[in-house]
């Protein structure tokens, strides 16, 4: 019962917090901007907020060409009044294979940067922003600023731009000069979501019309739904016309509901009963089968001096982040452990070998997990990379850890595409990727991966205008993977075996951590012998980058900047800088890479494709990806290079068959300061899956 009242409060806090963003935040609208109807105001997306959505904005200048509308959009909030929006355009008809006859398809990026002056909800915003401002075509280009006042149910958005967009003879064009609007907030209900009726003028002509919003659905992580319709005047270049407009919003940022009053708990010691005159093997005996029940694998526990206890494990089932297996373990061990026991050090292994120690006071930590502060647990915590922090001998339990997975099984989807071009609005390729891993010894393991096409669209057929897109069948790699530590600041990883399904050759990766930051040197590389059919340049790829983690509170501390320099698998050679944001499990990168005289720049998303808790199916383990990156891009072109060309194969991030850093250290975010930093997701880890069976 104390399990599921603490569930229920941290429900609703996070409930509260985001039902407050909800009702400050107006959201996305098919024009691909954050704001009214159709215009943009000083309304931010809000910080971790992953957006996306379709309508049919009744835009004159390339409506009346093709007289079909249809917008797609995806925004992310990038920071806290930082917003980043992709927008498809399809403003054109085409024929059954999908080959343009008329109109346009336009990809175009918007970026907006807004920021409150004062506080309270109804303190005035402002804003300036950039839609379409780079690519091959640029049907939409804007630059504005704009300012919004609210004032209780009411507010007014008021704007001044400066348009390149494509233009219908004798008509204005839109954000183009003076625009603005007014907005009412006509109910609002913690069940039944915002009704908001808003009247604006995009610049050329006015319309009317709402926008109702959800409130946070809690069951699917807090997303709301959005529907709009307005319909325009009379008078105007679309007189009379009607658009209609469905967004779904799906906030990711854990720092708001870090933000909130903790919640305060009685001890939660969910399946390890204690008793005053229990004896330490019989404790300690508990706490492992605690442990190994939860679907943890090689668990071992024992103490130092009868002062510390020491436990390691090994974790296949907490398959978003690691931090949810240290929780849970952290959590029962300072809830078993009686008061005598001063620390708890606790290991974590990726193929039998040790990746992080966390050592902490037991007394610090059991009173955070309680009471949620975790200003005394952060005093009294010691995190380090590598083996245990104590060399002393452990007296073990058992010198038999607890049993552990056989073989594990990991899918997840392979999606290549090529969008808005004059070929078709989507052309794409979809496989299944699989790779089976088999534990051999510490660090080391039998890797297999394989691709299985399941559909491809028509110009993605062999004979298709993108064939390039279309994926082998086959076993893609078969290698022997090993791992291991050279001190405590350089981990190593490399392979040998066959790679790209038939040729043999080595691969390798360095990772050389800085002293006391999370900032990392990366260095990869592969070397294959040449096969008949392979492209050139793939028998042979180098990648070496930096990355910098800026101290910094609040959403600085989950930024990243990485830079370097790659040798492509087209053989082009240039430099690489990604920078990323994270949102718990959601990964935003905005990436730049050149290859010789190409130039691509994009936006990726990282999101976890299988369960936080997967169920345990015995000796074999199936999962889904911890992180699956998927993104768009766009060639950067000038006036010496006007043409946006699809190349599907150039310029591509070296994709290793072991990626050490993605599958032994959650992609980066298995490090001292990040632990520190994240706290309360242990907590919120033990109390909602600390007594969860597989």
């Amino acid at each position: 019962m104390r399990h599921t009242s603490s569930r229920r409060s941290l429900a609703l806090a996070a409930t509260g917090c985001l039902w407050a963003t909800c009702s400050l935040a107006q959201g996305l609208n098919a024009t691909g901007v954050v704001g009214g109807l159709s215009i943009p105001d000083a309304r931010p997306l809000g910080s971790g907020t992953l957006a996306m959505g379709l309508g049919n904005p009744r835009e004159p200048q390339v409506v009346q060409q093709s007289q079909r509308s249809v917008s797609y959009v995806l925004g992310v909030g990038l920071a806290e009044g930082l917003d980043i929006v992709g927008r498809l355009a399809e403003y054109s008809t085409r024929d059954t294979t999908g080959l343009a006859l008329g109109g346009i398809s336009d990809l175009s990026a918007n970026v907006k940067l807004s920021t409150a002056i004062g506080r309270g909800d109804d303190a005035p915003r402002v804003a300036i922003g950039v839609n379409d401002f780079r690519g091959g075509a640029v049907n939409f280009r804007a630059a504005y600023a704009v300012a919004t006042q609210p004032w209780g149910p009411w507010s007014l958005t008021l704007g001044a731009g400066s348009s390149q967009a494509r233009q219908m003879s004798g008509a204005r064009r839109p954000l183009d000069g003076i625009f603005g609007g007014l907005d009412y907030r006509l109910a609002q209900s913690e069940r039944l979501g915002t009704l908001t009726l808003s009247a604006e003028h995009d610049g050329r002509q006015p319309l009317a019309g709402a926008r109702w919003a959800s409130p946070p659905l809690v069951s699917i992580g807090g997303a709301r739904f959005t529907a709009s319709a307005h319909r325009t005047a009379q008078r105007g270049p679309m007189a009379g016309s009607t658009a209609v407009a469905f967004f779904v919003a799906v906030p990711f940022d854990e720092d708001k509901a870090a933000a909130e009053p903790a919640v305060s708990v009685a001890a939660a010691a969910f399946d390890v009963p204690q008793a005053a005159a229990d004896s330490r093997p019989a404790r300690l005996g508990r706490l492992k089968d605690t442990l190994v029940g939860l679907g943890l694998e090689k668990v071992r526990v024992g103490s130092v001096d009868n002062g510390t206890w020491v436990i390691e494990y090994q974790n296949h089932r907490y398959g978003q982040h690691e931090l949810d297996a240290l929780g849970v373990v952290l959590g029962h061990a300072a809830e078993a452990a009686p008061a005598e026991v001063q620390r708890i050090v606790v290991t974590a292994l990726k193929t039998g070998q040790a990746v992080l120690s966390v050592d902490v006071a037991a007394a610090a930590w059991r009173e955070f997990m309680r009471d949620g502060r975790a200003g005394p647990a952060r005093q009294a915590l010691q995190v380090q990379r590598g083996g245990r922090f104590d060399a002393r001998p452990v007296d073990w339990l058992s010198d038999q850890p607890g049993p552990a997975t056989a073989l594990q099984v990991r899918l997840w989807p392979d999606l290549r595409y090529a969008v808005g071009t004059e070929y078709g609005a989507f052309d794409y390729s979809l496989a299944a990727r699989t790779s089976i891993t088999v534990p051999l010894w510490t660090g080391a393991q039998l890797l297999a991966n394989a691709m299985a096409r399941l559909a491809v669209s028509d110009q993605a057929t062999a004979s298709g205008a993108f064939s390039s897109l279309r994926q082998p069948h086959g076993l893609r790699a078969l290698a022997l993977h090993q791992t291991l530590w050279l001190g405590r600041h350089v981990m190593l990883g490399g392979a040998a075996g066959v790679f790209e399904y038939d040729a043999p050759g080595v691969e390798g990766e360095a990772l050389v951590f800085v002293p006391g930051r999370d900032d990392v040197l990366r260095l990869r590389g592969r070397e294959l012998v040449t096969q008949p059919g392979m492209p050139k340049g793939a028998d042979f790829q180098q990648w070496i980058s930096y990355r910098w983690v800026p101290d910094g509170d609040r959403w600085l501390r989950n930024v990243w900047v990485e830079f370097g320099a790659q040798r492509y698998s087209d053989r082009s050679q240039g430099p690489l800088v990604t920078i990323t944001r994270w949102w718990g499990d959601l990964g935003a990168h905005l990436v730049y890479r050149k290859g010789g005289l190409r130039q691509f720049a994009g936006l990726e998303l990282s999101v976890p494709l299988t369960p936080r808790a997967a169920p345990r199916t015995g000796p074999v383990q199936i999962l889904g990806a911890s992180q699956w990156r998927q993104g768009l891009r766009t060639r950067i072109t000038d006036k010496n290079s006007a043409g946006n060309w699809v190349e599907p194969d150039s310029v591509r991030e070296y994709a290793s068959a072991w990626d050490v850093e993605l599958r032994s250290l959650d992609a980066g975010r298995l490090g001292p300061a990040y632990l520190r930093d994240h706290l309360p997701r242990l907590r919120e880890a033990y109390l909602t899956l600390g007594s969860v069976r597989p």
